[in-house]
């Protein structure tokens, strides 16, 4: 596990709360990884830099979702 200044949970929780700068955070960290994610889904690019566009408001929600059971009852409101 790579240990961070900041944890993802952490950012999560302050981008809800309307934080700017965590929400950048989160998103430099994680858009590669959904981009690729979404081009090995659809195999354009095109396609999958119009998929991120529309999902990027979406993390946080999707973010929230994979947090476990403990982790939500502590960071998210």
């Amino acid at each position: 596990m790579i240990l961070r200044a900041v944890e993802d949970a952490d950012l999560i929780r302050k981008a809800r709360r309307g934080d700017v700068e965590a929400y950048n955070l989160l998103i430099s960290r994680w858009e590669r990884r959904v981009y690729n994610y979404l081009l090995r889904i659809v195999a354009n690019r095109e396609d999958a830099l119009d998929l991120f566009s529309s999902a990027n408001p979406r993390w946080l929600s999707a973010a929230r979702c994979t947090l476990s059971a403990d982790q939500r009852e502590t960071v998210i409101p």
